[in-house]
């Protein structure tokens, strides 16, 4: 390994991992050292794991002050925010839960869900009720949720109108209320997914291509923006959207418009063995290095949730489970990871949380505090070169043998496929293992690190 400072290694709470302590960082913003003026402010400091689980959750929670936590979500559903037309809970739904939030020292991301909790009047007044089948969520519960016809006049009328008088009510908020806010997502479907529905419509009058859905999706970010970026100063917050819905209309929107921005990036979060990891996080290089080219801030965030606790990979062991994820996420640049507040609350994830306040925002190593690389190797199933066709069977995907030929030559050293059937998808299936598995498909190879690169000699 070629050192890169005199400061100590350290082993830490589980695998090794070597770190290195730079001589200080000043950067105003640490998700991007390159400083400029821009219209959207983000908070100094602002980076690092904040909870999910809504912002009662955490208030809920014993010893909630002392969490090591950065921040909280305000997540909501508009139903909630606008239970009758043009009546709205803006003091209950959003000072009182920021007022407590700031006076804990916690920042906050924004975001109003509106499907599929839709708002009731929406239906009387005439926006089409959209159903599809029942299906199975990622809690491993059946589910039959409706949706709006997003396409409505009279929805899309409603819903730009309630963009802007959130904004408008934001704005009005005392400035020490409004610093603590971080960024807002724009959540234009189902939850905070890219998605319109969660499933295909049963009436398919209903039906939505995507393109169709990218156009909404940008004139919604454009709402958004015009709501939460005031020319008068009085609210500069940045936008985020969902990056795993994104084309390249989405992204080129981004650049175009937005001089600071976030992006979702859902499967850089939710565990640290994923399908196609290679790609995705060489699509998100590009797109972070086209930002700075056009002299943007970029930042992204993503969450774990209450598949922690049902799916056997992370159940049997959360202190490992979530350590390696705040690892992985690390690696993959993320820079706001919500951790369940019911995880924070009954496992001992201080090393965890720890581990990434440190290095979050971080992403680029002028101005870094620190760097880490935590030694691992892992089994990617595409590999021809480590792993010969001749020796281990074909290299496709859905080749379960080869998965398992390659964990058995490994067996010695640990490895193993507890649910070798889950490997063999996307990173929606692969988080559903029951569990653990070390051979996957396109996952990373090597270590995973910020800053210092472990070379041999």
């Amino acid at each position: 390994m070629r050192p890169i400072s005199s400061a100590l290694p350290a082993v830490l709470a589980i695998g090794l991992c070597l770190q290195a302590d730079a001589a200080s960082a000043s950067a105003a913003n640490p998700a991007d050292s390159t400083p400029r003026a821009a219209r959207a402010v983000i908070p100094p400091n602002a980076w690092g794991v904040y909870t999910w689980g809504g912002e009662g959750a955490v208030a809920r929670l014993p010893g909630a002050a002392e969490l090591p936590i950065k921040g909280v979500p305000l997540t909501f559903q508009w139903a909630q925010l606008e239970p009758r037309r043009g009546k709205f809970e803006f003091e209950r739904e959003i000072r009182a839960p920021l007022a407590a939030a700031s006076e804990r020292g916690h920042y906050v991301h924004l975001m109003m869900w509106v499907a599929p909790k839709t708002p009731e009047w929406l239906y009387e007044i005439g926006v089409p009720r959209v159903e599809v089948p029942e299906r199975i969520d990622p809690f491993r519960k059946k589910v039959k949720p409706t949706f709006p016809y997003y396409f409505s006049p009279i929805y899309k009328e409603n819903f730009h109108r309630a963009i802007r008088a959130l904004g408008d009510y934001v704005a009005s908020l005392p400035p020490e209320l409004k610093s603590r806010l971080v960024f807002v997502q724009a959540a234009e479907g189902s939850t905070g997914d890219g998605q319109p529905y969660k499933g295909i419509p049963t009436d398919r009058r209903y039906a939505i291509t995507e393109e169709q859905w990218g156009a909404f999706r940008r004139e919604t970010w454009g709402v958004y923006q015009g709501a939460f970026q005031r020319a008068d100063g009085t609210l500069r917050v940045p936008l985020l959207v969902n990056g795993d819905a994104n084309g390249p209309l989405e992204n080129a929107w981004l650049l175009e418009h937005c001089d600071a921005f976030g992006v979702k990036q859902g499967m850089f979060s939710h565990g640290y063995l994923v399908s196609d990891t290679i790609d995705r996080l060489e699509r998100w290089e590009q797109f972070r290095a086209a930002a700075h080219a056009r002299g943007a801030t970029i930042f992204s965030r993503g969450e774990q949730d209450g598949e922690w606790k049902v799916c056997g990979w992370s159940a049997k062991n959360p202190t490992q489970a979530f350590y390696w994820s705040g690892l992985f996420a690390l690696h993959c640049k993320l820079d706001v990871w919500n951790v369940p507040a019911d995880a924070l609350a009954t496992q001992p994830l201080g090393e965890s949380v720890r581990l990434f306040n440190r290095y979050a925002g971080q992403n680029d190593a002028p101005g870094s505090r620190g760097a880490f690389c935590a030694l691992r190797r892992g089994l990617d199933a595409s590999d021809t070169t480590a792993f010969p066709v001749e020796k281990f069977g074909r290299a496709e995907k859905n080749n379960r043998d080869r998965y398992l030929a390659i964990a058995k030559a490994f067996a010695p050293l640990g490895a193993r496929q507890g649910d070798p059937d889950k490997a063999l998808g996307g990173g929606m299936r692969n988080r559903q293992a029951d569990d653990q598995n070390d051979v996957g498909w396109r996952t990373w190879p090597g270590n995973f690190e910020r800053h210092l690169t472990r070379r041999f000699t």
